[in-house]
C-alpha cells in the first residue's frame, strides 16, 4: 500500500510538471500530493514535488491574501468623513430655501373644509356609495370620507378639480395651491371661510449601490436631505465612494445625472440637496471593492479545490489502511 501511495505521489507530481495548468491548480495539486505523501508516510524532498517555478506561485498566492489583508485595512478617515472641514470652515446655508414643488405625475390630496361642511362638500373627491332610496346613486355628505382619494398631475400638468373644473398646477408649492383655491372660493362667493389642506401622498426616491441597504422609500416628509435620505437606507458601506453619488432627477421630460461630493461642505448650499419625488440615487463602489470582491472569487475557487483534494485524500488514505 505505501508503494502504491509513493508511486501515486511521484506519478502525480511528475504528471502535474508536464501539464500545462493554471498555476494555481499545479499549486493545489502538489499540496495535494505532499499532504497524501505525509498521511502516508511516505518519504519524499520537496525537489521532486516543488520546483522554483512552484515556489514563485506559492509566494505569489501568499502576496494575494497579504494583499486582501491590507486592502481590508487601508480605509482612511479622509475616505468615509462627510462634509470634511465644515468645522474649520464655518457655517454653511442654502440660499434658497427649498419647498417642493408640484410636478407631473404626483398624486396630490387637497381637503376642503369650512365651518358649515355641507357647504365644501361639493369642492372634495367623494366615494360613491349605494343608495337605498330608488336604488340610485348617491354621494356621502362626510367630506372626511376620502381616504385612498388623490388627484394626479396630468402630462400637462394639470388637475381636474371638483365644481370648479380643470387647475393648471405643475410648479406650484402646496402653500400656493392652498392659498389660491382659498382665495378662489371666498372671492366667488361658493364658501365664506375656506381651509384648504394640500398634501404630496405617495413621493418616494430611491437608492441603490454601496449602501446598508438598498431600497425604494417613501418619503414621510417633504423636506428630505441626501444625508437622510443615506440614512434611510443604513448609510453608506466602508466601500462606498462619498465624492462619487450620482443623483439621477427628471426635469422637464428628461433625465439628469447629477455628481455630488458629499465631502465638500459646499453640499449643503447645492440646489441637490433635498430629494425630490422620484429620484434616484446611487453610490459608486470603490476599486477597493472591486479589488476585494476578486480576491474572494479566488479564495472561494481556492477553497473549493482544496475541499475536492482534502475528500480525494482522506479516501487514499481510508484505502490504503
Amino acid at each position: 500500500m505505501v508503494f502504491g501511495g509513493r508511486f501515486l505521489c511521484v506519478f502525480s507530481a511528475n504528471k502535474f510538471k508536464k501539464l500545462r495548468l493554471c498555476p494555481k491548480i499545479l499549486v493545489l495539486s502538489r499540496l495535494f500530493c505532499i499532504f497524501v505523501a505525509d498521511k502516508l508516510n511516505i518519504p519524499w524532498k520537496w525537489e521532486s514535488i516543488i520546483d522554483k517555478k512552484m515556489k514563485k506561485s506559492i509566494l505569489s498566492l501568499l502576496s494575494i491574501v497579504m494583499l486582501a489583508v491590507l486592502l481590508c485595512s487601508c480605509h482612511s478617515r479622509e475616505k468615509i468623513v462627510y462634509i470634511q472641514g465644515a468645522d474649520v470652515i464655518g457655517t454653511f446655508q442654502n440660499p434658497t430655501p427649498y419647498e417642493a414643488r408640484i410636478a407631473k405625475d404626483d398624486q396630490l390630496s387637497i381637503l376642503v373644509t369650512c365651518s358649515d361642511l355641507l357647504l365644501a362638500v361639493p369642492f372634495n373627491l367623494q366615494r360613491p356609495q349605494a343608495s337605498l332610496q330608488e336604488g340610485g346613486g348617491s354621494y356621502s355628505s362626510n367630506i372626511y370620507d376620502n381616504d385612498n382619494l388623490y388627484y394626479r398631475v396630468d402630462a400637462n400638468g394639470d388637475i381636474l378639480f371638483p365644481s370648479i373644473g380643470k387647475l393648471h398646477v405643475e410648479g406650484m408649492t402646496r402653500g400656493e395651491l392652498s392659498d389660491y383655491l382659498t382665495n378662489y372660493l371666498s372671492s366667488k362667493g361658493f364658501i365664506s371661510d375656506p381651509i384648504v389642506n394640500v398634501s404630496f401622498i405617495g413621493a418616494h426616491y430611491s437608492i441603490i449601490g454601496e449602501v446598508g441597504n438598498p431600497d425604494v422609500i417613501e418619503m414621510t416628509q417633504e423636506r428630505v436631505t441626501i444625508f437622510e435620505a443615506l440614512a434611510a437606507a443604513h448609510d453608506m458601506t466602508i466601500f462606498g465612494e462619498r465624492d462619487k453619488v450620482r443623483l439621477i432627477r427628471e426635469e422637464n421630460g428628461s433625465q439628469h445625472v447629477i455628481s455630488l461630493n458629499l465631502k465638500d461642505p459646499q453640499i449643503i448650499s447645492s440646489p441637490y440637496y433635498f430629494i425630490k419625488n422620484g429620484d434616484v440615487i446611487y453610490v459608486e463602489p470603490s476599486g477597493t471593492r472591486a479589488a476585494n470582491r476578486e480576491v474572494s472569487n479566488l479564495s472561494s475557487f481556492a477553497i473549493s479545490i482544496t475541499s475536492i483534494l482534502i475528500t480525494i485524500a482522506s479516501l487514499i488514505i481510508t484505502v490504503t489502511k
